[in-house]
């Protein structure tokens, strides 16, 4: 990633980048892996989950999504 700052991963506006890593944490997080190595990769998933795109493309905002 890029140096320290809030903002995607390359450019102004979301990119494949931004893609790929959100649900790579999300499933970490869902593993129960330790992530505290590894801040900026949890404030970036933060960062996204306040865009309304990534919100509305999330697993548990699909019609036919099941809680397991």
């Amino acid at each position: 990633m890029l140096p320290a700052r809030e903002g995607w991963c390359v450019g102004s506006t979301p990119t494949l980048a931004d893609c790929c890593i959100v649900p790579k944490v999300a499933n970490a997080m869902r593993g129960g892996y330790d992530l505290s190595q590894y801040p900026r990769l949890g404030q970036h998933f933060a960062f996204c989950q306040r865009h309304p795109a990534f919100n509305a493309a999330a697993p548990s905002s699909q019609p036919d999504y099941v809680a397991h």
